[in-house]
């Protein structure tokens, strides 16, 4: 869960962001029997030319590693507690303000 009062900061992708867009589009991944299972380049390359779009042996490779790593990254996930892969480490004194939100938030229910 994110955070409401906090700034998420994704990280910089230098240009490269149209590249995220071309996951997104494609897919980040399909559900297999146990789960999410990572695009395969045929899959990626119907996507391509069915849109139109003709991608370098760099940009397909790059889709597909993300689509792996969303997928690893799904299962880690799987507990509630793991903390999202671009949260930023809490601070002493945002856990203070956390904690006593928290507490005005149980005292708002009683």
């Amino acid at each position: 869960m994110i955070d409401d009062e906090r700034e998420v900061k994704l990280p910089d992708l230098f240009g490269f962001d149209y590249v995220v867009g071309f996951l997104e589009e494609a897919g980040t991944a399909v559900n297999g029997a146990n789960g999410f299972i990572p695009i395969t380049f045929q899959e990626l390359e119907s996507w391509s030319r069915m849109v139109g779009i003709e991608l370098t042996s760099w940009c397909s490779s790059t889709v597909i590693k993300m689509s792996r790593q969303y997928c690893l990254q799904s299962s880690i996930s799987d507990d509630p507690m793991t903390p999202a892969p671009y949260q930023a480490e809490v601070t002493a004194e945002e856990m203070v303000l956390i904690r006593e939100r928290v507490q005005r938030k149980i005292k708002s229910i009683f």
